[in-house]
C-alpha cells in the first residue's frame, strides 16, 4: 500500500522561541452558554486551535507574534478580532449571535438529473493519512458546479482505516473567491459528526441544510476534537493526478497538494 502522510508534508515546525500561553472561555453573549468548536487563531501565521466542549481554548503565541490579532469565528456568530495583549488580561470572551438570511430558492419544474462532484475514489492501495495532531486541520476538495441551482444531497468520504471511536469532524462548504482560491464559508448552520471506527464509505446527509449552489465551491472536513492518545492514524482513499487543499491549523493558510482524496458529493440539477 502506498501511504501519503499528509501531516508530514505540511507539519508546523517546532518553535523554540519564547511563547505566551493564552487560555480563554468563549460564551454566548445572550445565553451565557459555552461555545464549542469555535475557530480561533492568527490568520495565516500557523497559530490556531478550536475551543473544546466547555468553550475553552488554549493557544501558545510566539513572542514574535505578540502584536498580532486573534480571529475568532463560527457559523451563526459575528466574527471577532482582538489584540493578543487584550486577550492576556481576560478569561472569558462573549460572542454575539448573527442573524443569517437563508437564500431564497426558486423551484422550477424540470427533469431532475443526477451528478457526482469531487473525487470519487475508494482506493485501498493508495491512502492519504493524518494523525490528527492539530485541532482545526482541514482537508478540502473542489466541486466544479456546471449548472445553476445544483442541489447538494449527500457527501461521501472513503475511509480506509479509522482506529478511533471519538474522531469528531465538522463539514465546511466554501465559496470560490475572485482568484479561484478558497473563500468564505457559505453554510448557515454547522454540520458536525463522528467518524465511525471502521473502514468503508461514510455518508453525510446534506438535504436538511437546503444547499443549492450556482457556482464552484469547495467542500472540506475539519478536525474539531483531539483524538485518543497514541500515534494512530486515520487513512482516506487517495489517487494521483488530482488536487486537494489542506491547512494545518484553524485560521491557517490553505496549501494545494497534487493528490486526490476520496471525498465526493452526490447532487441534482
Amino acid at each position: 500500500m502506498k501511504q501519503i502522510i499528509l501531516i508530514a508534508l505540511l507539519f508546523v515546525s517546532i518553535n523554540t522561541q519564547a511563547q505566551t500561553t493564552l487560555k480563554c472561555t468563549l460564551l454566548d453573549s445572550t445565553t451565557n452558554e459555552p461555545l464549542e468548536y469555535i475557530n480561533v487563531g492568527i490568520p495565516n501565521k500557523g497559530v490556531g486551535t478550536v475551543s473544546n466542549e466547555q468553550g475553552l481554548f488554549t493557544l501558545s503565541i510566539p513572542d514574535s507574534l505578540s502584536t498580532e490579532f486573534i480571529k475568532i469565528s463560527a457559523i451563526g456568530y459575528a466574527t471577532k478580532t482582538i489584540r493578543i495583549s487584550q486577550l492576556k488580561t481576560i478569561t472569558k470572551l462573549y460572542l454575539a449571535t448573527q442573524s443569517i438570511r437563508l437564500k431564497d430558492v426558486v423551484i422550477k419544474p424540470h427533469t431532475i438529473k443526477q451528478t457526482v462532484l469531487g473525487n470519487k475514489t475508494t482506493s485501498q492501495s493508495m491512502t492519504l493519512t493524518s494523525r490528527g495532531e492539530n485541532l482545526g486541520w482541514e482537508i478540502a476538495t473542489f466541486l466544479n458546479i456546471k449548472h445553476k441551482q445544483t442541489y447538494l444531497k449527500t457527501l461521501k468520504v472513503s475511509i480506509v482505516n479509522n482506529p478511533y471511536t471519538n474522531a469528531k469532524y465538522r463539514i465546511n462548504i466554501y465559496a470560490k473567491d475572485n482568484k479561484g482560491n478558497i473563500g468564505e464559508n457559505i453554510l448557515k448552520q454547522p454540520i458536525t459528526g463522528i467518524f465511525p471506527a471502521k473502514s468503508g464509505v461514510i455518508e453525510i446527509d446534506l438535504t436538511k441544510y437546503n444547499m443549492y449552489v450556482d457556482e464552484d465551491v469547495f467542500v472540506a472536513i475539519e478536525q474539531i476534537s483531539m483524538y485518543e492518545s497514541g500515534k494512530k492514524q486515520i487513512s482516506f482513499s487517495a489517487k494521483l493526478m488530482d488536487k486537494i487543499y489542506f491547512r494545518v491549523l484553524s485560521q491557517g493558510s490553505w496549501n494545494p497538494i497534487p493528490i486526490g482524496m476520496g471525498m465526493w458529493v452526490e447532487a441534482e440539477y
